[in-house]
């Protein structure tokens, strides 16, 4: 996704004040992660498009923790099992 559509989309759903948990890659972060070489702007482009619409683990351990870190927040902080 283009980082223009990225904030037309989160300016169209969200209030200024909202506050969002946002995890993003760049193609400088995913080179630095050791690809054979530099990617150029088409291959970094098919690359996002493949995956954009995917679900991966670690978005539903992220949603776990978020919810645990939630019911701290509601518990004063405290963790409850």
């Amino acid at each position: 996704m283009k980082a223009k559509d990225l904030i037309n989309r989160i300016q169209s759903n969200y209030k200024p004040d909202d506050q969002l948990f946002v995890e993003y890659w760049d193609k400088e972060c995913v080179e630095g992660y050791g690809t054979s070489r530099k990617l150029s702007e088409d291959e970094w482009a098919s690359a996002v498009e493949e995956l954009e619409n995917g679900e991966f683990f670690y978005q539903s351990s992220a949603a776990n923790l978020l919810v645990d870190k939630a019911e701290e927040a509601m518990n004063g902080g405290k963790n409850v099992v």
